[in-house]
């Protein structure tokens, strides 16, 4: 099918998914969960979309628009998986400043230090960013990092976070935490915008959500409103 590249692009609901063809396997989740248009990160648990309480898209004005979400669950964040896509594009990882090879096709890199739950999950702290690729404050006393891309655009991450699953940190206890992550950016043309936002929690298995939705573009009526018609969609 399609010639020996991808035959879908989007989300696929695996429970409610037919195919044609030979006896064999359609779609193979063995390695992990993932899409035709979304890389594959092998630690993943369960999808619990209750992680995800809340998003928004807001114009700020000469052209720039800011998607943030809201997080919550009994670990903390897993920092390093984090990623958002816009208008299918690339996955744009807010842990690419701690990469040792950076390259926004791929799933994060392993190994790094720290890594992405395998053994290195870490809290995160100044010396973990040898490069000063973020710029670093606290709120509330929680961390609230921001990495600046080379497009200008900024990926923000702020409270309870961590690198890596934090139920594999020594001592790490669940609790209720809270996490809001921030991406502000040039807005590409179009009177609509498509955003997708991936996030795990902190389990030793990483569970996730996957979310996306259209909006209506910065510039236009209404501009980071849900446009009309539009469909969520959480894997």
């Amino acid at each position: 099918m399609a010639g020996g590249s991808g035959a879908l692009a989007g989300q696929v609901l695996a429970y409610s998914f037919n195919t044609f063809g030979q006896n064999g396997m359609a779609v193979d989740f063995s390695q992990g969960y993932g899409t035709a248009s979304a890389p594959v990160i092998g630690t993943s648990g369960h999808n619990e979309t209750e992680m995800l309480t809340s998003w928004s898209f807001t114009d700020l004005g000469n052209g720039k628009g800011q998607f943030q979400v809201k997080y919550t669950d009994e670990w903390a964040l897993d920092g390093y998986d984090s990623y958002i896509k816009v208008n299918g594009g690339d996955p744009i990882f807010f842990s690419q400043g701690i990469w040792q090879t950076p390259n926004p096709q791929n799933p994060p890199p392993y190994p790094n230090t720290p890594g992405d739950g395998k053994g290195y999950a870490a809290y995160p702290v100044s010396s973990q960013d040898t490069a000063g690729a973020y710029a670093k404050t606290t709120t509330g006393g929680l961390p609230d990092w921001t990495y600046t891309f080379g497009n200008g655009s900024t990926f923000e991450t702020a409270g309870n976070w961590t690198w890596g699953h934090e139920a594999d940190i020594p001592g790490a206890v669940s609790t209720t935490n809270h996490a809001t992550l921030t991406y502000t950016f040039q807005a590409p043309p179009g009177q609509t915008i498509d955003i997708l936002i991936f996030m795990t929690d902190g389990d030793h298995c990483g569970d996730y959500v996957s979310a996306s939705a259209t909006f209506n573009n910065v510039s236009t009526p209404q501009a980071g409103q849900q446009s009309s018609g539009s469909v969520l969609l959480i894997d």
